[in-house]
């Protein structure tokens, strides 16, 4: 697989192979390694308002940026939601950081569109062709809210994308081995497809498959099977790697999600 080091030879991102295989595209997923935080946010914590040292934050995403080579790295407010923000070349990255949305979606090159995770499920998309790319955090609310049709939508009705040429990666995540839900949410979460929802016979605490969630979305809206990547594994089983709202308790880091036409 991929990976993204920094000067001292740590792997600080991961990549897919499916989208390191479109030329001119950037695009990574982040691990918790390689900042300069420290305590449960340590150390690439890439996340303001989560307890952190705010210069520290700002240190670490200036070694994102710079690793990365990222001239604008885009971001939004995050709601757990289904809107989505379209990036025109006059969009202001402060501006667009104040909008509550869950995805971000451009053709503009040199515009990162990025999300912020610690458990839910970063997907980055591309159609290759217009080129158009994508950023959408989804988590369970969102998937069950439909954030990742409206993304898909926006870029088929305002950019020009074809489902038929989108490709796809879902980043590090919670598994279904760690996140177990309420019997309520596992009733919402039944109707995104088959295996979403694992357990719950007899009485026992169901489990949620947000992967799967996510590829039958993927699916539904018609991307190929083979045009769908997974990266990394269980954010909440890999401490050493990984940031976890579930495993951590809320009082945690962030890790970013980018892809940007170069």
């Amino acid at each position: 697989m991929p990976v993204m080091t920094n000067g001292d030879g740590e792997v600080i991102g991961l990549r897919s192979p499916l989208l390191s295989s479109v030329p001119n595209l950037v695009h990574g997923f982040t691990t918790r390694i390689g900042g300069v935080s420290r305590g449960p946010w340590s150390t690439l914590n890439l996340g303001h308002g989560v307890g952190d040292d705010h210069s520290r934050v700002e240190e670490n995403r200036r070694r994102l940026v710079s690793c990365a080579r990222l001239s604008a790295l885009f971001g939004v407010s995050q709601v757990h939601g289904s809107n989505v923000v379209v990036l025109t070349a006059e969009s202001h990255t402060e501006t667009v950081l104040s909008e509550n949305a869950d995805a971000l979606v451009t053709r503009t090159s040199g515009q990162a569109v990025s999300v912020r995770t610690a458990d839910c499920v970063p997907v980055l998309m591309v159609d290759p062709l217009v080129p158009v790319i994508g950023a959408v955090h989804a988590g369970w609310r969102g998937l069950a809210a439909g954030v990742l049709q409206a993304a898909l939508v926006r870029m088929v009705n305002d950019l020009g994308a074809d489902p038929e040429r989108v490709m796809a990666a879902m980043g590090p995540a919670i598994g279904p081995c760690c996140f177990e839900v309420g019997h309520d949410v596992a009733a919402r979460l039944a109707s995104l497809g088959s295996g979403v929802v694992v357990g719950g016979e007899n009485g026992s605490q169901p489990r949620a498959d947000l992967f799967t969630a996510t590829r039958s979305a993927l699916r539904a809206f018609g991307l190929r099977s083979t045009a769908i990547d997974k990266v990394g594994e269980c954010t909440c089983c890999d401490e050493r790697r990984f940031f976890s709202h579930r495993r951590d308790k809320g009082r945690t880091g962030r890790h970013i999600s980018y892809i940007a036409i170069q």
